[in-house]
């Protein structure tokens, strides 16, 4: 688990210190576009420090997601 009690990270663009995603505050698809290779981008400063400090695009995570959308699995 990457998230542990974090609240807030660096936005890799922006560099500035921002909120973290929250599921059941924020719409996933304003904060992130899921590539057809597997990859996930974020699309707002929250989403991209989520995907980084999450490490949502580590390799075996891509791989999968991917499989996933070849196959019409993954949303």
């Amino acid at each position: 688990m990457k998230k542990g009690p974090n609240i807030a990270s660096i936005d890799p663009e922006s560099k500035l210190v921002v909120q973290l995603y929250h599921p059941r505050r924020h719409a996933w698809r304003e904060h992130f576009v899921t590539e057809s290779n597997g990859i996930i981008n974020g699309l707002t400063a929250e989403g991209r420090a989520t995907v980084q400090l999450l490490d949502m695009n580590d390799e075996d995570r891509v791989r999968m997601r991917a499989f996933l959308l070849r196959r019409g699995r993954h949303p």
